[in-house]
């Protein structure tokens, strides 16, 4: 018996779908039959994915934009349903990490962490939902958090994810008398490019820190170790939690490697 329901047909928003998580994500949703559109920054990236998905039969566009500007999301929502008819899936994915100090961070760093892995996550989420509200379809928000929300150390990145958290959580009684359902993927350590915003000294000391916990770990074939995982695993967390019925909601799923790595490693 099939843990899952056929969810081919249905449309995906994916942000930050040019690269890592986001990437992987698409590649699995359009594996299921799902019409992708990613959003990102590169568009070099998002034409990689697109390509990938055709190359293994799916379908799937891209539009480029930055979710630091205001408007972005909500934009590429209704452009998804104005070109598809629908949009059953939105999945949250597009953050940024900087792991400065909360109590010395720059203004401009923190803002702009704020604005994209918060401010933009609920524009958008509310563009969905009014949108799957008016087509009467069967809807599904996933939002990509972090361990970093829950334990010492995760920085004013933690706060951020522990926003999200706190929003998911009023999102799902808010939305319990319509077919909308919200998850929120909680990842543990791994392999993506979110640390490319962690500047040289941060990755020093996070390569110390980490350092010995590495000494011996063999990866797999696909990159996978006891401390790091790869985008794909999560991916297929994404696509489980859409494919459930929508009289279940798969609210959390906290997925991580055997071995944990402390967010403080990050830190100065």
């Amino acid at each position: 018996m099939s843990l899952t329901q056929d969810i081919s047909g249905q449309t995906a928003l994916v942000t930050g779908g040019s690269s890592g998580l986001g990437q992987a994500t698409a590649l699995r949703l359009a594996e299921a039959g799902v019409h992708v559109v990613v959003l990102g920054r590169s568009q070099e990236g998002l034409d990689d994915t697109v390509a990938a998905i055709a190359a293994k039969g799916g379908t799937a566009k891209s539009i480029r934009g930055d979710l630091a500007e205001r408007g972005t999301l909500e934009a590429a929502v209704d452009q998804v349903v104005a070109d598809a008819g629908h949009l059953n899936v939105l999945v949250n994915n597009a953050a940024v990490m900087y792991m400065d100090q909360a109590s010395t961070a720059a203004r401009d760093r923190w803002e702009q962490m704020f604005q994209i892995n918060v401010f933009a996550l609920i524009e958008g989420s509310q563009a969905a939902i009014r949108h799957m509200r008016e087509k009467d379809v069967d809807g599904h928000i996933v939002n990509i958090s972090s361990l970093a929300s829950r334990l010492p150390g995760g920085g004013l990145y933690g706060a951020t994810k522990s926003a999200i958290e706190r929003y998911a959580d009023q999102l799902r009684m808010e939305l319990e008398n319509d077919k909308i359902r919200i998850t929120t993927i909680v990842p543990g350590g791994f392999a993506t490019n979110l640390g490319r915003d962690i500047n040289e000294q941060q990755q020093a000391v996070f390569q110390e820190k980490i350092g010995a916990q590495m000494e011996g770990l063999v990866p797999d074939a696909e990159g996978r170790t006891p401390l790091f995982g790869i985008p794909d695993d999560i991916a297929r967390a994404v696509v489980f939690a859409v494919a459930q019925p929508i009289y279940l909601n798969v609210f959390e799923m906290v997925v991580r490697p055997s071995k944990n790595i402390d967010p403080a490693a990050f830190m100065e």
